[in-house]
């Protein structure tokens, strides 16, 4: 009786035992628990205010389509001395330009607005050995080639020019041009105004930045507030159609009726 006794008493140790250490377990466990909600409840509290903090950020844009108000374009004259001498093929330049030139004012080009560069030649060939291109085989001769810059506020006429201008030379000048050829090159529309109106957009901008701003604000109960930072993204003047955009900001000067667009980014406080 007395070693039944023992053994049961034996046995209910050994439960004790056994049991103390979940029982501890579970205590900590419950008060980790608590301990992490607490600080969950922290970590959602610090969110909150970041947000806040942060407010909302928006794009704003600002759009106008404008017309140019001065175009330019290049013509290029070239000759060579291939069948004259080179004394004969400079005057045929010359005498090509001075027609030229009075061409221009005639059809109603301001003599300033016509720039006159200094001609250059370049060495020629008329044969080539094909494995060293250095090697002269046939007749040497100098190619001259000289450019004249015409501007105008007048951009029809301008892009008149640039149309019509070799059909225009062979009616009109003809065999004064002494077998000089003539090509339009580089024509460009260019808006005056762009630099004037760069303030007034990015204001424009900036409103609607807010206007955005308040949009999203008033979605959620609350009001768009002061700025909190503000920068100012890349001018796009492109044609008024086109969809053109560079990180680095779009200038397009191929074409008379442009449109011209501001971007800022702003981040407004919410209240």
């Amino acid at each position: 009786m007395f070693e039944n006794t023992k053994k049961s008493f034996s046995s209910e140790k050994i439960i004790k035992v056994v049991s103390a250490p979940y029982f501890i377990f579970g205590i900590l466990l419950v008060i980790g628990f608590i301990v992490l909600g607490f600080f969950f409840k922290s970590s959602l509290n610090n969110i909150s205010v970041l947000t806040n903090a942060q407010g909302i950020t928006v794009s704003g844009t600002s759009e106008r389509y404008v017309t140019s108000d001065k175009g330019s374009l290049s013509i290029l004259l070239r000759t060579d001395s291939l069948n004259v001498s080179e004394a004969q093929a400079i005057k045929n330049l010359s005498d090509a330009r001075d027609n030229l030139a009075k061409y221009l004012v005639n059809y109603g080009i301001d003599s300033k607005d016509i720039d006159v560069l200094a001609f250059y030649k370049t060495p020629q060939c008329s044969l080539r050995d094909k494995d060293s291109w250095d090697n002269c085989l046939g007749q040497r001769y100098s190619e001259y080639n000289q450019t004249i810059n015409v501007s105008s506020k007048d951009v029809i006429k301008i892009k008149d020019l640039s149309l019509n201008l070799n059909s225009y030379l062979n009616n009109e000048l003809g065999s004064r041009l002494n077998g000089v050829s003539v090509s339009v090159q580089n024509t460009q529309y260019f808006y005056s105004e762009f630099d004037n109106i760069k303030s007034e957009m990015l204001n424009e901008a900036t409103k609607n930045a807010f206007e955005r701003a308040q949009a999203i604000a008033e979605s959620t109960g609350n009001n768009a507030g002061a700025v909190i930072t503000a920068s100012q993204g890349v001018f796009q003047v492109t044609s008024k159609d086109s969809v053109d955009t560079s990180d680095y900001g779009y200038y397009d000067t191929g074409t008379i009726d442009k449109r011209i667009t501001a971007v800022v980014r702003v981040s407004f406080k919410v209240k």
